[in-house]
Formats: C-alpha cells, sequence, structure tokens
C-alpha cells in the first residue's frame, strides 16, 4: 500500500477495493455454485447502495435477480 501511495495512486482504490471485491465474489460463489442451485444472499451493509464503490461489488455477482428492500 505505501508503494502504491508513493507511485502517487490511491492504495484503498487500486488495492483494498479489489480485494474485498475477490472475496466478496468467492462468498457468494461459495453459496450459489451451479445455475441449479437456489438461494437467497443478504447484504445488510449500506455501503453497498450508498458509496460509489457499492456498484462495483453488485457488477461482480453472476447475473441474478436483485431486489432492494429499505428497512
Amino acid at each position: 500500500m505505501d508503494r502504491i501511495a508513493e507511485k502517487g495512486g490511491d492504495p484503498f482504490r487500486d488495492y483494498s477495493l479489489p480485494e474485498a471485491i475477490l472475496k466478496f465474489r468467492q462468498g457468494f460463489g461459495r453459496l450459489i455454485r451451479s445455475s441449479t442451485d437456489e438461494g437467497i444472499v443478504v447484504i445488510l451493509d449500506p455501503r453497498i447502495v450508498g458509496k460509489w464503490y457499492g456498484r462495483h461489488f453488485m457488477a461482480s455477482l453472476p447475473e441474478c435477480p436483485v431486489e432492494r428492500v429499505e428497512l
């Protein structure tokens, strides 16, 4: 992260975010493995819709129905 910053990059955008998205996608993949699998994944973290980077998390998932419910 220090090297990224030294080269003028953004450690969050260039390192932390891609790592977090990869882990998010892997976790989803461990739950839903094939097109015949069924289930529900609930994301309770409001950053998924409230922060600019939330769309990157959602875009990393395979195509599936998405329902947004306000609590």
